[in-house]
């Protein structure tokens, strides 16, 4: 479980009115027609560089929405034209990525299975900059989709800032970890995706952290297990730290409330994020574009 200290995660409480009309004679069919909804674009594209490495590697998945109760995956699109650009005050830099062979290696971390649609890549890699603004253009049926996001510094966790404990969680009976960074002061506001993995358990948990209400660039989180599982020792924990914008953030903090227990990036649908509709903004696609530099640890439980 990941919970950032300054802040308590409240569960979203649903109120069912029951309304009941007793003792009647007929009753009402009601046709929700979940499967008739209008199929939805789907884009979700990331350049992911990290901390340390000369390159890094766009990936570029573009799908439509499945029927509501369909086990049908999305057919393979195609015939788009994706592009990445890299700006600068004197220069733009433009990148043609191409269509995903469904076999060769992808050198990036952290990709989710393709389960339907069609994957572009950029197999020789940009080389990024801090700083600098990348813009994701996507050309698909007459329409073009963009969105722009600044490639901003990512902090390190370093390894003796973590803090393990016997006498952790609710009950006081669980290893509990807490991890110490400092954040980054370059003028941006500071927002994180944390992604964590432990090996006795095959589920990935997803947090999200700001700078709002914290002091000083000081920020810190937990990790009891991955939901249910809990950390035994010996177990080797994985902890990605993604610096994302802000704007981005407000996206995947909702992915992560939909999943519910499920990989926020292989739920079947998605919100709106910062992608668009240059044409038409009533058409936006649901997906996102994430821009992050990242940095990685590993720690084995004592």
């Amino acid at each position: 479980m990941l919970k950032p200290l300054f802040t308590m995660k409240i569960k979203d409480i649903y109120i069912i009115l029951l309304s009941a009309l007793a003792l009647t004679s007929c009753e009402e069919v009601i046709d929700l027609k979940l499967d008739s909804a209008p199929q939805k674009l789907v884009i979700d594209a990331s350049l992911d560089w990290k901390k340390g490495e000369a390159k890094a590697y766009p990936v570029v998945d573009i799908s439509y929405t499945e029927a509501y109760f369909g086990d049908t995956p999305s057919p393979a699109i195609d015939n788009a034209i994706v592009k990445i650009k890299a700006h600068t005050q004197t220069q733009t830099q433009e990148y043609q990525l191409s269509l995903w062979d469904g076999t060769s290696t992808i050198t990036t971390d952290n990709v989710a299975t393709l389960k339907g649609g069609s994957r572009y890549v950029f197999p020789a890699g940009i080389t990024p900059e801090l700083g600098k603004d990348y813009e994701l253009i996507i050309e698909l049926n007459g329409q073009t989709y963009t969105a722009k996001s600044k490639m901003l510094e990512a902090p390190i966790i370093p390894s003796d800032k973590i803090v393990q404990k016997e006498n952790g969680g609710f009950l006081g009976d669980q290893i509990e970890l807490k991890f110490y960074f400092d954040g980054i002061s370059d003028g941006v506001a500071n927002a994180y995706l944390v992604r964590l993995t432990q090996s006795s358990s095959k589920k990935i948990t997803y947090g999200t952290l700001d700078d709002n209400y914290i002091a000083n660039y000081k920020f810190s989180f937990i990790m009891i297990g991955l939901n249910n599982d809990k950390l035994n020792k010996g177990d080797i924990v994985n902890v990605t730290l993604y610096r994302i914008h802000p704007q981005y953030k407000e996206f995947v903090q909702m992915l992560i409330r939909l999943s519910e227990g499920q990989g926020p990036f292989t739920i079947p649908t998605r919100p709106i994020g910062n992608i668009v509709n240059k044409g038409n903004s009533r058409e936006n696609p649901l997906g996102g574009f994430r821009v992050a530099q990242y940095t990685t640890l590993q720690y084995t439980v004592k």
